[in-house]
């Protein structure tokens, strides 16, 4: 999904951000090494079952437009829907849902995996990627 792409390219254009309901859902991220790490250390261990792959951390919606605007060096402008809380809501609008997404990872750091600490890495996503790309 266009999740981080999306509220950056606002963000740089000086565009407001419409956040679903009032931007108070939890949201967790992973980071594509940290996939691949866990993915790697569950076949090392050949672990069995289903695992959760999801950071530690967790922000708020507008928590997280919030640090990606300073991440970028901008000020965010929002904007609330309430009329696309829910099952209203609009990907095209907010690549989020004011939904809580959060999940326990406790399985896999059982087995010794870590996670990129959130505002980390969105800083070196940000600084390698998507400061040249938007």
């Amino acid at each position: 999904m266009d999740r981080e792409h999306f509220i950056y390219s606002r963000l740089k254009a000086g565009m407001p951000l419409i956040i679903p309901g009032n931007g108070e859902a939890l949201v967790q991220f992973v980071f594509a090494r940290d996939v691949a790490e866990s993915i790697a250390l569950i076949a090392e261990k050949k672990a069995r079952g289903a695992f959760n792959c999801a950071g530690d951390e967790m922000l708020s919606l507008r928590g997280l437009v919030e640090e990606m605007a300073r991440i970028a060096g901008t000020a965010p402008a929002f904007r609330f829907n309430s009329e696309r809380d829910g099952d209203r809501f609009d990907e095209a609008e907010f690549p989020f849902a004011n939904e809580n997404l959060i999940c326990g990872n406790s399985r896999l750091k059982a087995l010794g995996a870590r996670f990129t600490p959130l505002l980390k890495g969105l800083e070196e996503d940000y600084r390698g990627y998507y400061s040249k790309a938007v």
